[in-house]
């Protein structure tokens, strides 16, 4: 959803997505679907 609001809102920027498949790990821990690289990222700040 955050990729979506991004582009719909003018930053065109490509998704920073490995195509991994590790946004379902999450997933099939029951925390949902969310972006592993992404929150590595916030992690870092």
């Amino acid at each position: 959803p955050g990729l979506i609001k991004r582009w719909a809102s003018g930053d065109l920027r490509p998704a920073a997505c490995l195509s991994d498949n590790k946004c379902f790990g999450p997933a099939m821990a029951g925390q949902g679907i969310l972006c592993v690289v992404e929150k590595q990222e916030k992690a870092k700040e």
